[in-house]
């Protein structure tokens, strides 16, 4: 098994074309951060209800639906912080 070294993995990072300026469009404004950290909140909570389909006997389309009301939910207010600017 290969072993990947901490500075293995930074020096990987850095190769990668384009990231810090990703980074630095996410980082540059104030808003992208709120944005960020509802993405996070809103991944973390849908986490427990999928776990929950997937352990019990939820029929397809319900999980489906439920994917699509998550769609919804996250890239809305993106879209409206991005029109508004």
């Amino acid at each position: 098994m290969c072993k990947i070294k901490k500075d293995d993995f930074f020096l990987y990072i850095d190769a990668l074309p384009n990231f810090d300026r990703v980074m630095n469009f996410v980082f540059e404004d104030k808003q992208r951060y709120y944005l960020c950290g509802y993405w996070i909140f809103v991944i973390s909570t849908a986490i427990i209800p999928l776990y929950m389909a997937k352990s019990t006997k939820i029929e397809t389309i319900m999980v489906r639906k439920f994917f699509h009301l998550m769609v919804v939910v996250m890239f809305v207010p993106a879209l409206f912080f991005q029109v508004s600017k």
